[in-house]
């Protein structure tokens, strides 16, 4: 009796402790996030949005509700006891952009955050670790007290500017400088900092940071953003100096700067240093400085030791109000461009007395950092190109007028190292003239810098020539955003080119963090809109382009706001841009005649086989209806979503009519690119899309052998078109070519990046060596051929994932994305017996469709054991919560 009741108490205990455990995981919230960035300091959004990804744990897991608590004070939000907001527990599933909703946030404050979440089974999570935000200007017209200011020399400001030819202009380069005292302890301190163009801020002999070409380049009449840094361990008891190094980059007049300096004392008193009239002014050593032309820098005009608090600034000049105060100052709430790896040379060729060709082995983004000791005027020159002549020297025709050019002249003081501030370059190679001694590898090394985004996505096969693909495309990625997407980072152009960027943008999510980044680019695009609802070719507008974009470029911004809601679910952008979509597709309404919508001047950029613009023209027309239907949804305007469906029905029944060439049965003159964008839009339907599918396989596949003939759009949308079809078979076909002109044609040329051409071309036209807009290709190898299928519902709560193996020859393939919603996989490899295992990982919070392939004969298992939702002989689909799933086909 005694051991019966015992084993009763047990079982009783095991009991009531398993529901415990059951009801408090050990898992926490993870990835905490606020407005896509961990801890930021700085924001200036009144309503910030809260993001978290739910732990995995098991299957079908998704989350009921959560609770959001905020303070100030970390010891009481440890202790469960927020001085802010507690949000409660809200029932909701959604872990992206929650909207703050407690009490106004104050300016220049650090909050404390942390979450905790319940599962649909009713267990609840540990609260995550704590997470911060600091707020900066929340109210900046009552709350910027700073003077914008300049040296009182002022540049030559013609009243039209020729970026190429900008060395020809006086612009100087000042430094400027305060002292200031501090007598007590300083318990923490912000720099709110910016300046027009590039600014690097110093205190107490010290660079604050180690971003680089900053502030990020914007319309900078209508909106300049400024930086936040912590600049307490800069400062000390005592006397203090802060100073300014200006350049120019993008901005066309004389350099002014700003900052507030906010200090807060252990006593709980507070100072702010400004810039204002006490500031003092002196021209330094960089003697001029460009985006194209780059940098000279004579280290013997240095003030030694100007940024330090004992320098005598007896001689310098006192400071002068700056003219040009943008319309708008914002917070810089994105990645800072920064170095984010080295490349030393693989070969220094000596080609003549003095001078050196340098090759660091990849065509890059950044500068050449070298080192050097010799007499004070001793001139070192580095010239930069993507190319070598055939004789070994350096090639530069192909960056046009862009000088490329750096200059250090030493000092004569020791070992002195010298790495340019205020340009940048594309470049392989390096010439160096005029280095004292034996230049050897210990002395230089190439800076590569951009944008330092992270990594959140990878693709993989165990085909070399696709891993070669993968390489270049992301190469070319990284070194073409600089704060902005770009065409090319090398020649005298370098803009914000609209096709170029939507092309490039998807296989740029799947790989890389770049929420916010676009998210702030899309403020540039929104003011270089005109009043008539015009979107220029290059955003923000510069040298090249129209401000009444091409179509085919200007529909850039209305696919970046859709990419942003599909892929981030990023509501708030579409509530923020959509009017101006709207004012956007008005400007083409006007253009309008019977349902076509014509207007266009650059349509399937550098093809090698002609395509009508028109039919371009009105097809970005449909489009963009399209995209506004669905955007209208998302905000409720069914109103806009009715009018919107009926417009596309009526462009694509026009589109038809007027194409469509009945008699030879396909589209317009029958090229490659006419065939696919139908096909891509969904215009051509039926026996429309049977006949163009058709003549495009023929196209393809027949007469041109398996190579594609068609630029940059028909680049990007053949591979949705061809996989749609279940003719993914040709596309393995196009990728895997290595002959004129593919990908491999320009990996076996030697390319390390994307070229702008199919061609392979050294001269001085139009045809860089590192272009991003064909880097469209890697969608597919994550689409395709992995099977992380693009453009999931919002925020990737439902996926489709759905790979190609048996079309080619690879023997696996795997892709990842960390998701807003956590990490995606899909991975299958063919084995030895001819059968096929597939892994999937769905996060949770997520849906999935699996497309299992198959071939007539085989039969599919799974690990866990699922039921099919539908099956025929070449696959079986199924429906799945989050998890890990495992696959046998055989």
């Amino acid at each position: 009796m005694f051991n019966k009741s015992m084993t009763i108490g047990m079982c009783v205990c095991v009991l009531l402790c398993t529901t415990q455990i059951q009801a408090q995981s050990p898992l926490i919230p993870e990835n905490l996030r606020l407005e896509y960035m961990q801890n930021p300091i700085g924001i200036d959004t009144k309503i910030p949005r809260f993001s978290w990804v739910v732990p995995q744990k098991g299957y079908d897991v998704f989350q009921k509700a959560y609770q959001i608590q905020v303070s100030k004070s970390l010891e009481a939000l440890k202790e469960g006891k927020p001085d802010i907001w507690d949000s409660g527990w809200i029932e909701s599933g959604e872990n992206v952009h929650i909207e703050y909703a407690g009490p106004a946030l104050e300016s220049f404050t650090r909050y404390y955050w942390r979450v905790r979440i319940q599962y649909n089974n009713g267990e609840k999570t540990r609260f995550s670790e704590p997470a911060y935000f600091e707020t900066a200007f929340l109210n900046p017209q009552e709350e910027m007290t700073a003077k914008w200011i300049r040296h009182p020399e002022k540049d030559e400001e013609p009243e039209k500017y020729n970026m190429q030819e900008e060395w020809k202009y006086k612009r100087i380069s000042p430094l400027l400088r305060k002292t200031f005292e501090i007598s007590k302890e300083v318990k923490e301190a912000r720099a709110y900092v910016t300046g027009l163009g590039y600014f690097e801020l110093r205190i107490n002999g010290k660079k604050v940071e180690n971003n680089l070409l900053e502030p990020a380049y914007t319309v900078f009449e209508k909106r300049t953003l400024y930086l936040t840094y912590d600049v307490t361990s800069y400062l000390k008891q005592g006397k203090n100096a802060v100073g300014f190094m200006l350049g120019h980059g993008w901005w066309h007049k004389t350099c002014g700067a700003w900052l507030e300096l906010h200090i807060k004392y252990s006593d709980g008193s507070k100072d702010k240093i400004i810039t204002d009239e006490t500031w003092k002014a002196s021209t330094g050593p960089i003697i001029s400085e460009s985006l194209y032309h780059g940098e000279t820098y004579d280290a013997r005009l240095e003030k030694k030791g100007w940024d330090t608090p004992d320098y005598d600034d007896s001689g310098w000049v006192s400071v002068v109000p700056f003219e040009h105060i943008p319309n708008i100052m914002q917070a810089q709430v994105m990645p800072p461009i920064k170095v984010v790896e080295t490349k030393k040379p693989i070969s220094i060729n000596k080609i003549e007395d003095n001078v050196y060709i340098v090759d660091f082995g990849q065509n890059l983004t950044g500068v050449v950092k070298i080192s050097a000791q010799g007499p004070a005027g001793t001139e070192i020159k580095i010239r930069h190109a993507e190319l070598l002549y055939p004789d070994g020297k350096l090639n530069p025709e192909n960056l046009r007028k862009a000088k490329a050019t750096d200059v250090y002249i030493m000092k004569g003081e020791g070992e002195e190292v010298y790495m340019p501030r205020f340009t940048q370059h594309g470049f392989r190679y390096a010439e160096i003239t005029g280095y004292p001694g034996e230049l050897t590898p210990d002395k230089l090394e190439a800076q590569v810098f951009h944008t330092a985004f992270k990594k959140i996505g990878h693709f993989e096969c165990d085909n070399p020539l696709i891993n070669n693909i993968r390489d270049i495309v992301l190469w070319s990625i990284r070194g073409n955003n600089m704060s902005i997407p770009t065409d090319c980072p090398q020649r005298d152009e370098r803009m914000g080119w609209m096709g170029d960027a939507h092309l490039a943008e998807e296989a740029t999510i799947m790989n890389f963090d770049v929420a916010a980044y676009y998210q702030k680019w899309l403020w540039d695009i929104a003011d270089s809109q005109s009043p008539e609802g015009y979107v220029p070719d290059t955003c923000p507008k510069a040298v090249w382009g129209e401000q009444k974009g091409s179509p085919p470029w200007a529909i850039a911004y209305p696919l970046i706001v859709w990419y942003s809601w599909r892929y981030y679910q990023n509501k708030r952008v579409v509530e923020l841009h959509y009017d101006n979509l709207v004012k956007w597709f008005k400007s083409m309404e006007r253009d309008e005649k019977d349902g076509l919508m014509e207007y266009c001047h650059y349509g399937d950029w550098v093809a090698l086989e002609k395509s009508p613009m028109e039919p371009i023209g009105t097809g970005c027309y449909y489009w963009t209806a399209c995209v506004l239907e669905e955007l209208a949804n998302v905000l409720g305007k069914s109103d806009d979503s009715n009018y919107f469906s009926q417009k596309k029905e009526k462009i694509a029944e026009a589109y038809n009519n007027k194409y469509f060439n009945k008699e030879k049965g396909y589209y317009n003159e029958g090229s490659q690119f006419s065939q696919i964008f139908p096909l891509f839009l969904g215009i051509a339907k039926g026996e429309y899309r049977e006949k163009a599918l058709q003549k495009l396989r023929y196209e393809i596949e027949e007469n041109r052998k398996c190579h594609l003939y068609c630029g940059i759009l028909g680049a990007k949308y053949v591979y949705d078109v061809l996989t749609d079809a279940n003719l993914a078979d040709i596309l393995y076909k196009v990728v895997l070519q290595k002959d004129f002109p593919s990908y491999g044609y320009m990996i076996e040329m030697g390319a390390t990046t994307l070229w702008e051409l199919w061609e392979y071309k050294t001269g001085p036209e139009m045809n860089s060596h590192n272009h991003q807009m064909f880097g469209s290709v890697l969608d597919w190898f994550f689409g395709g051929i992995a099977g992380i299928r693009r453009l999931p519902e919002p925020g990737y709560r439902y996926i489709t994932i759905a790979p190609k193996p048996w079309e080619g020859p690879l023997n696996y393939a795997q892709a990842y994305i960390d998701t807003v919603r956590g990490r995606v996989l899909s991975r299958w490899d063919k084995n030895p017996d001819g059968s096929l295992s597939m892994v999937v990982i769905v996060p949770s919070n997520a849906k999935a469709k699996i497309v299992v392939p198959k071939k007539a004969g085989m039969t599919v298992s799974s690990e866990p054991q699922l039921q099919s939702i539908s099956s025929d002989e070449h696959q079986e689909v199924f429906e799945v919560g989050s998890g890990t799933y495992k696959f046998l086909v055989k």
